[in-house]
Order: structure tokens, then sequence, then C-alpha cells
């Protein structure tokens, strides 16, 4: 692959420099900075999604445990048959 050349060094330089300027320009949406949560309102949604995953995580975990049991009692009755 051939070396770059001075000239071609320079416009990627360039181009990196304005590639990163380019978003700064741009001035923020109002929708976005009108809006924001009081620790109050954050706190709550915070804690009804980990009410909501708990009784997510019991329930699967319930499940798998009454799952095992079932198999461990068929896997005795089948060992009990001659």
């Amino acid at each position: 692959m051939p070396k770059r050349t001075r000239a071609e060094k320079q416009r990627a330089i360039l181009h990196r420099q304005l590639k990163y300027k380019l978003p700064s320009l741009t001035p923020p949406s109002p929708a976005f900075s009108s809006v924001k949560n009081t620790p109050a309102e954050e706190n709550l949604t915070v804690v009804s999604y980990f009410a909501e995953d708990l009784k997510k995580s019991l329930f699967f975990i319930l499940a798998i445990i009454a799952l095992e049991i079932c198999l461990y009692f068929a896997s005795i009755k089948q060992s009990l048959k001659f």
C-alpha cells in the first residue's frame, strides 16, 4: 500500500477536525432540555422497575424449583418400577 502524501494527511486532519466540531455547532433541542425529572420522580421509577424485576425473578425461580421437584419425584417413581 503506498504511503500517504502530505496533502492527504492534511486533508485527513481537517476532516477529523470538522467531523468532531459539527455536532457541537447544533443547538440543543428545546424539547429535551425542558423536560427535567426531579429526584423523587426518578426514585419512583427506579423502585417500580425494581419491583417488576423482582416479581419476574421470583416467578422464574419458583417455576424452576417446582420443575426440579417434579422431575425428582418422576425419577423416583420410575426407579421403583421393576
